[in-house]
């Protein structure tokens, strides 16, 4: 067997790489759903807020865009704060904008409701 290189990361891994493949978890296993053994629960680690994250960030990420763009044209504010700001939100701009947070928002939401 060859040795573990010096480094203190590598030396670590090559411990752990000796434990019998009888004590080292499936990672499909770990995954997997909440279940029964031998009349125990055994409790599972899953990712980090669900397998959706990505979905779950064009949600909201797309109804922002959609709420904040559609806001800037229907309730501009009553003066602007400084110097060189604009009375009101370019409509054009504001409503594509507007548009593609619709957009994406509601593919999300379908995304999630498929599912």
């Amino acid at each position: 067997m060859a040795s573990a290189p010096s480094r203190g990361i590598s030396r670590r891994w090559a411990v752990s790489n000796r434990v019998p493949n009888a004590l080292v978890a499936d990672p499909a296993e770990i995954l997997a759903e909440p279940r029964r053994r031998a009349g125990t629960e055994v409790l599972t680690v899953g990712m980090f807020l669900g397998k959706d994250l990505i979905v779950w960030l064009l949600l909201a990420l797309g109804g922002a865009l959609f709420a904040g763009n559609l806001l800037a044209v229907v309730r501009p504010p009553s003066a602007p704060k400084q110097e060189g700001d604009l009375q009101q939100a370019p409509r054009a701009r504001s409503l594509t904008m507007a548009a593609i947070g619709f957009v994406v928002a509601a593919a999300a939401l379908g995304a999630l409701i498929v599912r």
